[in-house]
């Protein structure tokens, strides 16, 4: 489990999303756009430290940050955390924020997604 769901797969695929973003593959093609699951795959939750690259990466054009706030789009991923929704939404904004699960049988005992969306602590706008 830690190699992959409970940690691992979360870690490499943010890893590999960093890695796009540092190669320069959003300045070849700056209309890409990118989505990453559960969350953004720690890219959103350490977007602030992940910019810290952009001093050394003096070859992008942007800064790391906004590589990850314009070209990153963010699913839940089957992850039903209020919390991390409302960071996702705070980090990337609402437009880039979608509903996805990635485990389309797992049985949730708090009400499953309708449920979670419905008690979001978010605007009607936002929802």
């Amino acid at each position: 489990m830690l190699a992959i769901s409970g940690w691992g797969w979360h870690h490499d695929a943010g890893l590999a999303g960093l890695r796009l973003i540092l190669a320069g593959t959003f300045d070849l093609h700056p209309q890409l756009q990118l989505i990453l699951g559960h969350w953004g795959e720690m890219l959103v939750s350490f977007l602030e430290r992940a910019d810290m690259l952009s001093d050394w990466a003096t070859h992008l054009q942007r800064r790391v940050g906004e590589y990850i706030t314009g070209n990153v789009q963010v699913t839940a991923g089957g992850i039903l955390s209020h919390s991390m929704l409302v960071s996702a939404i705070a980090a990337v904004g609402a437009d880039r924020v979608m509903f996805a699960g990635d485990y389309p049988f797992h049985i949730s005992t708090n009400g499953g997604a309708r449920a979670f969306l419905d008690s979001a602590p978010i605007s009607p706008t936002t929802r």
